[in-house]
Order: C-alpha cells, then sequence, then structure tokens
C-alpha cells in the first residue's frame, strides 16, 4: 500500500470490533514498526563507532544530507518514470499539509538532535538516552491530546511499564545515588535537554501524522523533512566548519551508511505505518528501541548487560507485547 495518498484508516485506534482488513491493516503498520525499530537499533551500533571518532554534530549532518540525497534520487527517478497525468495528479494532491513535515524536520533532526546532544555532553550518555528515549511514549499521549485519537486501555498499564523499562536499560551502568550525589548538579542541568529531545521527537512524529492524514504524499513530506533539516545544519556548518573538515572519506561512508538505515529505510517503513494506522496502535513499538541496542551492543560491541537492564528489557517487552495486542 502506498504510504499517504487519500484518507487515512484510523478505525484500527479503538472500534469495538475490527474488520478482517482492518485487522491486516494493524499488522502490517505493526510489522512495519518494527522493522524500523530493528534498522534504527542497527544505525546506531554503527553510530556509536562514529562517534569514537568524529564530533557528534558531524555524524548527524552527515546522516542527514545523505538521507536527504537518496530521498531526492528517487523522488527524481519516480517523477520521471511516472506519466504525466499521474505526476500532476499527485502533485495536485500532495500539497496540502506539507508544512507540517518542513516542522517536523526542524523539531527532529535540528532542534530535537542538538539538545539531546547537549543533554548527554552534560549529563551523561546513559541519563540522557533514559529521558530522551520516552519519545515514543510522549507522542502516542500527543496523538491522543492533539489529534484526539482514541487509545487503548491497555496504555493505562503499557506506558508506564515501558518508561520504568527504559529507564533501568538506560541507567544500567550507573548508580541511582548519581542522580542525588555529587553528580546532581549536572544531572539536572541535563534534565531540561533531553527532555526538550524527547518532546520534540514526540513532536514531530506527531507533525508527520497530521500530514499524512491531511492528504500529503508521505514521499513528498520525507524529502520536505529532511531538506529543511539540511537547509538549517547546511548553516550550521557554514558558520562552524572546523567538525566536517577532518572527515576522511571512509569515516563519511561509515556515517552515511548509518544515515541510509536511519533514515532511508527506517523512517520510511514508520511513514508508511503511521499512514496506516494511528500513533496510539504502533508507537509503543518503538519503546523496544533500548533493548534491542543493547542486546546488539552486547553481542556486536561486547558491552554488558546487567541485571538491571535484563530486567527493563523484560519490562520493556512485555509492556509493548501487552499494549499492541488485540483487546477483541
Amino acid at each position: 500500500m502506498s504510504g499517504g495518498n487519500g484518507a487515512v484508516p484510523t478505525a484500527a485506534a479503538g472500534g469495538q470490533a475490527h474488520t478482517a482488513q482492518q485487522v491486516g491493516q494493524l499488522r502490517r503498520a505493526r510489522g512495519l514498526m518494527v522493522l524500523n525499530v530493528v534498522l534504527n537499533s542497527v544505525s546506531n551500533i554503527i553510530e556509536r563507532i562514529a562517534l569514537s571518532l568524529v564530533p557528534p554534530v558531524a555524524v548527524t549532518s552527515v546522516e542527514v544530507w545523505t538521507t536527504t540525497t537518496i530521498s531526492l534520487l528517487l523522488r527524481l527517478v519516480q517523477t520521471s518514470s511516472a506519466p504525466a497525468t499521474e505526476a500532476v495528479d499527485t502533485g495536485r494532491n500532495s500539497s496540502a499539509g506539507l508544512w507540517y513535515f518542513a516542522v517536523a524536520g526542524i523539531l527532529g533532526h535540528v532542534i530535537g538532535s542538538y539538545s539531546f546532544l547537549t543533554a548527554a555532553k552534560t549529563g551523561g550518555v546513559g541519563f540522557a538516552v533514559a529521558i530522551a528515549q520516552t519519545w515514543s511514549l510522549w507522542a502516542i499521549i500527543l496523538g491522543i491530546l492533539a489529534l484526539r485519537e482514541r487509545g487503548s486501555r491497555r496504555l493505562v498499564i503499557g506506558l508506564p511499564v515501558a518508561m520504568v523499562g527504559i529507564v533501568l536499560i538506560s541507567t544500567q551502568h550507573q548508580s541511582f545515588s548519581d542522580l542525588f550525589g555529587s553528580a546532581s548538579s549536572h544531572v539536572s542541568s541535563a534534565i531540561p535537554w533531553a527532555i526538550l529531545a524527547s518532546l520534540c521527537w514526540a513532536g514531530s512524529s506527531v507533525l508527520i501524522r497530521r500530514g499524512l492524514s491531511r492528504g500529503a504524499d508521505s514521499r513528498i513530506g520525507f524529502v520536505v523533512q529532511y531538506l529543511t533539516a539540511s537547509m538549517f545544519l547546511a548553516i550550521r556548518a557554514f558558520i562552524d566548519p572546523a567538525p566536517l573538515t577532518a572527515l576522511s572519506l571512509a569515516r563519511v561512508a561509515l556515517i552515511a551508511s548509518a544515515g541510509f538505515l536511519a533514515g532511508a529505510l527506517a523512517m520510511g517503513f514508520m511513514y508508511k505505518a503511521l499512514a496506516i494506522c494511528p500513533i496510539s496502535s504502533v508507537m509503543l513499538i518503538n519503546a523496544l528501541y533500548p533493548a534491542i541496542v543493547n542486546i546488539l551492543s552486547w553481542a556486536i560491541l561486547g558491552e554488558s548487560i546487567t541485571a538491571r537492564g535484563i530486567v527493563g528489557i523484560l519490562l520493556v517487552t512485555s509492556s509493548c507485547v501487552w499494549t499492541q495486542a488485540d483487546n477483541n
């Protein structure tokens, strides 16, 4: 099914009975979100390797520019291969709501990324991830409040359990006393930035959903989102080019591969999932991300998983299974 033309089905959000077609759409959307999570997790492993070689701002810039270039090339190929009448119809139907994607690009890839990196620098990566990764939970809440989507009763249990699991996973190598001890000043200064990153990423996903529901083509919206972010990052690079001037071709290729996985592939799967079903029906699957990253880090990078991390993985996984299970 195409990602964004026409009306977006919303009946799977919480009706009393699902038709066979709606059940099929729901399963397909959840499968797409699982692919999104897995690809993002693999991309994160590559990013961890790249961050040991280059500054975070260089990683962010190369990733966004890579995704933008790929999306533009794909769009040109699709436009040139489509019949003239189809191209006209697509352009007419997809123009509505594109500004949502432009704002989503600024929120998610500019403000959100900068806020997360600032939080990680001042309070530690583990603590920043623990808070920022709750963006999928806030996205569900914002989807219910802003988009008036109907949430399942299971969200009442699934949301707090998943949040606890994410915190346990992301802080498994830290002592809880660090949050209240001598490092409290650094942690407290990181909290606003991490919360801002989380809210920006959540707001970005809600804007994407809103744009799709207004009839915007997901492929065009994808280009607009990344192109807007690319322009802002280009201005930043022009002001301070130092982080990019030291990049070698091998390092650019390494970072670009992460950008291809997370942007061109994973984000595309998320777009299609949100075009099929409401945020509240599929977004909590994204809470599996910290668990998968920890497992991959253990298997590929040899990083340890503590008992607290295992408990967190079990909590996140069980909450996702519980929340995403059909209630009827």
